[in-house]
């Protein structure tokens, strides 16, 4: 995620002109033909684009854009949402967990097994969250759960389909066997797996943002678009024979290239677990949620907040 601030005059450069050098290229080429050999071919004796089909053109790409990034800043909001959700009953997990399961609550439970038990379901959520950062990056989870997981947990994380999935089903198997059959447990053990639930299903949200694809149809017409478009302008607003002025060249750049831009803008947006400039800041919310969680368990050696990157939060 960018963080306020973060974009700065070298990186929106960067963005708008080398990231898309080949338009650049090409917009160059077409302002040169233009300018130096438009009027010297016979079949292009007359002017073939008019401003009026240029602006009529824009008008469609426009609302081909506007659907577009609406649609793609509604997936990235709701992502950033839903990993706010985790992030609050994160924090409900750590508290419920470190104030309800202890002996003077709980029958089955003396005081040193309460402090294990506490401690195991705590650690294992901090795997829970780590693992399904790195489900929804694509990445391979390899020996990164070890510290947070027994050595039996750890090869069993590695086999699992859904090894965000197997760990919450873990910690419902955990709590059915630590918590007795008295009234207070059922109590304790029903609210602890409606945070269970709650986790579940913001799970189930990130997974169907990362697994619905936009429709390639809409992305094809809209890029074919835009970049016709790019490729319009200069056509339109240089006559020919007109020598090219640097500071006209500029600006036409700076027209052509701002579909574009917005074009790119919403392809990232639309795919907010690529781990991307403008993505969620999964990993930071996972050291933050770790820092929260040991802390509750009263440890002092907590990891320290990520830190931006050149205006980027990972």
């Amino acid at each position: 995620m960018i963080v306020r601030g973060g974009t700065k005059p070298g990186s929106f450069i960067w963005y708008m002109f080398v990231r898309n050098w080949w338009l650049v290229a090409l917009i160059l080429l077409v302002a040169v033909f233009i300018g130096e050999l438009y009027a010297q071919l016979p079949v292009f004796g007359t002017t073939v684009f008019s401003s009026n089909a240029a602006a009529m053109l824009a008008t469609v790409v426009g609302i081909f854009l506007v659907f577009r990034f609406n649609n793609a800043y509604e997936r990235w909001w709701e992502a950033r949402t839903l990993w706010g959700g985790i992030v609050n009953s994160s924090r409900n997990w750590g508290r419920e967990v470190t104030t309800m399961l202890v002996a003077s609550r709980i029958s089955g439970l003396d005081e040193a097994s309460a402090k294990q038990t506490q401690k195991r379901l705590v650690y294992r959520h901090l795997a829970y969250i780590n693992a399904l950062r790195m489900n929804l990056r694509g990445e391979d989870i390899g020996e990164q759960l070890q510290p947070f997981l027994s050595e039996r947990e750890a090869e069993g994380v590695q086999e699992a389909a859904n090894p965000a999935a197997w760990l919450l089903h873990r910690q419902g198997v955990d709590l059915s066997e630590a918590a007795g059959s008295d009234t207070a447990d059922t109590v304790i053990l029903t609210e602890l797996h409606r945070t269970l639930n709650e986790l579940s299903d913001f799970q189930g949200g990130c997974e169907r943002i990362n697994n619905t694809a936009f429709p390639d149809s809409v992305t094809y017409m809209s890029k074919a678009l835009v970049v016709f478009l790019a490729l319009l302008i200069p056509i339109v607003f240089i006559e020919p024979n007109d020598r090219v002025y640097p500071l006209e060249f500029v600006a036409i750049l700076f027209i052509s290239l701002a579909f574009v831009v917005v074009f790119q803008l919403a392809f990232e947006l639309m795919q907010p677990f690529e781990n991307e400039p403008n993505d969620t800041p999964m990993t930071a919310l996972c050291v933050a949620i770790e820092r929260d969680l040991r802390q509750f368990l009263g440890e002092t050696d907590l990891p320290e907040p990520l830190e931006p990157v050149e205006g980027v939060l990972m």
